[in-house]
């Protein structure tokens, strides 16, 4: 409707109450077009709908439209819509060139000038319109829009489900008969079918995952199956098997009562049973019956192997055909492979035995570390045994015990920090007792800081350290074999008085000198100022070597040059013989006098 001029006091009719209206609400009446247009005079406060799916114009002339009339545009068409102008002049702030659902209005601030005001577009969000989509009904661009699921009205009863039959298309699967199960079936339409087991019922197997078990048998055996291709029965047995864990039991056929709880836990078994593997890996590979692993990689290696328990992340991880171990920590046994009926508990026990290892018994951490194909060695406590390589037969009980030189066989150590030797039958038995770098063999030391008199003595008895003031026993001698039986060449001993003349018994004041083992550590501080009677060893030494009979008297013990000692209890022969040789010269001499 063109613009209207109205005087002073005029009563307007409804047709211009509807115009003024219009104007107010910048519409004016509707004119719809859908090609290019050039405005007239009479679109002055009109509202100019453009729908075409291509790009039009509109055009604005000068000298049709007065100052301050106004023409509403807006694009209602896919194509956009060009405001030109013709031999007018048109400005704007915003754009001329409209999209759908895009206008404004085109205001003349003069005959021959017009300025368009763009309308704000609709901001990022802003809902301009709702359509429905697959599965969907409905929709629109304004007021209350209602969709509509249509997956919904095509549920019927409890348990139905919507399953694909191609490219955005659906259908109802209705719901299966009780204990059935839902399989993958390319015959139907959906995909899937619900299907009763080949073993007569899903109530028997619980299984959760991908695939969980083969349905050929008849006689599954009670299997308990969760995760990814875990259980696999192919075969007619498998009681009592639990897998949970992808490929967990994966070869399972015949096995009974095996459990496998983790990922690829004894994936391997075939008929093997009793078999537990609770960890990823553990009894990944075995083949063997009654294993027992917990932990990350347990007995991962075990193939024929059995009667194997390891709980511990790499404990028994490199046994192969090994029986009867036992390891309890991490990387217990973690090298063994062949070796049997060892015993490890603690962290790293006998950690290098590779291979040939039998019946070696470890607790403690750290303890048979270097041990490597030795046998039937017994270490209880940290680090016990630590040094052994190859050895055999060896004990050892306390902590640190046995440590240092290793090699050595049938020895016992009993105590903290005893020091072993590379020789053998050695019993040492106290704290600190032995000789650092000792080689020697068939030794006996009991006692705190009980050593023997140097690296390489051997056959000795040791009692104690060299603070040791008092030997006590309720008798006073020790009573040796001297049965004429075990003896040859038999002579009189002919020292005697001259012998013992050359003896100076001495009083003196004990004054030690402090021992130190081979890398220089103190091993004792000895007596000091302690009162005492006895010999001097050197002059010992020298009386008998002047005899000639030195290797008979072993008066003398010579083994450690820098601590001579002296055997007195030997005298005890030479001492009678002196007291013979003075019978004789007081029978002498009571036969001159009579």
């Amino acid at each position: 409707m063109a613009k209207q001029t109205f005087t002073s006091g005029q009563v307007l009719t409804a047709a211009q109450m509807t115009s003024l209206q219009q104007t107010a609400m910048l519409g004016g009446a509707a004119s719809a077009k859908v090609d290019s247009y050039v405005l007239v005079a009479a679109d002055a406060g009109d509202a100019i709908t453009m729908n075409n799916a291509g790009s039009t114009t509109i055009t604005a002339n000068t000298g049709l439209f007065a100052t301050g009339d106004i023409v509403t545009i807006i694009n209602i068409g896919t194509g956009t819509c060009t405001i030109t102008a013709g031999t007018a002049t048109v400005t704007t702030s915003g754009s001329l060139v409209l999209a759908q659902n895009q206008g404004g209005v085109l205001r003349f601030t003069s005959p021959s000038a017009a300025i368009f005001l763009q309308f704000a577009t609709p901001a990022s969000g802003d809902i301009e319109g709702v359509t429905a989509g697959t599965g969907l009904s409905g929709g629109g661009t304004s007021g209350t829009v209602t969709i509509t699921n249509s997956m919904a009205t095509a549920i019927d009863a409890k348990g139905d489900l919507i399953a694909g039959t191609g490219a955005d298309a659906f259908s109802r699967l209705a719901v299966g008969s009780n204990n059935q199960i839902l399989v993958a079936d390319s015959t139907t339409a959906t995909g899937l079918k619900w299907a009763t087991p080949s073993g007569g019922s899903a109530a028997t197997p619980t299984a959760l995952g991908q695939v969980y078990g083969n349905a050929g048998s008849s006689t599954l055996g009670d299997p308990l199956t969760i995760g990814y291709n875990s259980g696999l029965v192919t075969g007619t047995g498998g009681t009592g098997l639990v897998a949970v864990g992808q490929s967990a039991a994966k070869a399972n056929t015949t096995g009974a009562y095996n459990t496998g709880i983790g990922y690829r836990a004894i994936e391997a078994v075939v008929t093997g049973g009793s078999n537990t593997g609770i960890g990823a890996f553990a009894l990944y590979k075995t083949t063997a019956s009654d294993n027992t692993a917990v932990g990350t990689s347990a007995g991962a290696a075990i193939t024929t192997g059995g009667q194997n328990v390891a709980v511990g992340s790499n404990a028994l991880t490199s046994t192969t055909t090994g029986n009867y171990n036992t390891a309890v920590g991490y990387g217990a046994l973690d090298v063994n492979t062949t070796g049997s009926s060892n015993v490890a508990i603690g962290h790293d026990i006998l950690g290098s035995l590779v291979t040939g290892g039998t019946g070696n018994v470890g607790v403690g951490e750290g303890c048979l570390i270097s041990l490597t194909s030795g046998n039937y060695n017994v270490a209880i406590g940290q680090t016990s045994l630590e040094s052994q390589t190859s050895a055999n037969y060896n004990v050892a009980i306390g902590t640190n015990a046995g440590t240092g030189t290793g090699g050595g066989d049938n020895n016992i150590y009993i105590g903290r920090t005893i020091r072993s030797s590379s020789g053998t039958n050695n019993t040492l038995l106290g704290g600190a007792t032995g000789n650092v770098g000792a080689s020697y063999s068939n030794n006996t030391m009991l006692g705190n800081g009980a050593v023997a008199s140097s690296t390489t003595a051997s056959n000795t008895i040791t009692l104690g350290d060299a603070n040791i003031t008092t030997l006590r026993c309720q008798v006073t001698s020790i009573t040796s074999l001297s049965d004429a039986r075990d003896k040859k060449n038999v002579e009189t001993l002919d020292l005697g008085l001259d012998f013992v003349n050359e003896l100076r018994p001495v009083t003196f004041d004990w004054d030690m000198r402090d021992k130190y083992d081979e890398e220089g550590n103190l091993i004792s501080t000895g007596k000091k100022n302690v009162a005492d009677i006895g010999f001097i060893a050197q002059e010992f030494m020298a009386a008998e070597d002047a005899t000639g009979l030195a290797d008979h008297l072993q008066l003398t013990y010579r083994d450690n040059p820098e601590f001579l000692e002296i055997s007195q209890g030997r005298l005890i022969p030479i001492l009678v013989k002196a007291i013979q040789d003075l019978s004789e010269k007081i029978a002498e001499l009571e036969a001159k006098q009579s």
